[in-house]
């Protein structure tokens, strides 16, 4: 899955002064950013999704909301007039809350991944052919599905 917010932070990227300076491409926003191209392609990709010290960073150099980051909820800038905010934010107590927010994201995650291998058994079991239609193979053609 791509992360959802990639594009609208490189078009954000390509409308400040660095942008000039370090250059419009991929390859430009990542030495903007002082992270490696692999990791802003893998981000563009949908690869991985930036982890807490990349949220962090995003934060800092470019303004966004931790809260928007994280769950693509709210305003980016967490303003109302979308401009960068204030680093009322950059406190130890909202990188905690960050970092708590995307630890349960990610034991969500887990939870669905788990919940999606065992219904993909269940159906190999079940004999749940390509077109979803069920076989007498398996379980349920035993009578005992």
């Amino acid at each position: 899955m791509r992360w959802q917010h990639f594009d609208f932070i490189y078009k954000e990227y390509l409308n400040q002064q660095e942008a000039r300076s370090f250059g419009t491409s991929y390859a430009g926003f990542a030495r903007f950013l002082g992270v490696s191209n692999g990791r802003v392609q893998t981000w563009r990709e949908g690869g991985k999704w930036p982890g807490t010290e990349d949220i962090a960073l995003l934060h800092k150099k470019m303004g966004f909301a931790y809260h928007w980051l994280v769950t693509g909820e709210g305003d980016p800038y967490g303003q109302e007039g979308g401009t960068p905010a204030a680093s009322a934010d950059d406190s130890d107590e909202g990188v905690q809350a960050l970092q708590a927010r995307m630890q349960e994201m990610e034991r969500e995650l887990a939870e669905e991944r788990r919940l999606n291998r065992q219904l993909t058994a269940r159906l190999l079991v079940d004999g749940v052919g390509d077109k979803g239609v069920a076989s007498s193979t398996g379980k349920a053609g035993e009578g005992r599905g």
